[in-house]
């Protein structure tokens, strides 16, 4: 299991512990982090470790293309790091694969992501 790696799958333990799903170029949490507003979202990311955070737009995008390789999305909606202003911030339905501009004192569904060391694609 090199790297914490788990044979047959893309699933593999980072050096912090976490269960993680490898989609290049980046890692994603293997579960969601819970409910919460955008604020919360961004500390509960920030604090699993070095690198993890809340995913963008793009990246979001791009779990909704590889969902059933990530496993299950628990949520209809998911906090992006993309910030509209200062009171609003980007969700993305996974239900409609849309993004929507939310209040960020929402709540809604919390997936971390890390990018991946190049050398390790």
């Amino acid at each position: 299991m090199e790297n914490g790696e788990k044979q047959g799958t893309k699933t593999y333990y980072d050096p912090q512990g976490n269960v993680v799903t490898r989609l290049a170029p980046f890692l994603v949490g293997h579960k969601d982090l819970g409910l919460m507003n955008w604020e919360d979202a961004m500390a509960a990311c920030a604090a699993m470790g070095d690198g993890w955070r809340l995913p963008t737009q793009g990246e979001l995008s791009y779990m909704h293309i590889f969902k059933d390789e990530i496993g299950t999305l628990f949520n209809d909606y998911y906090w992006s790091s993309t910030e509209k202003d200062d009171l609003r911030a980007r969700c993305f339905n996974m239900l409609e694969d849309d993004y929507h501009d939310w209040t960020k004192d929402n709540i809604y569904g919390v997936r971390a992501v890390r990018t991946m060391d190049p050398s390790k694609w």
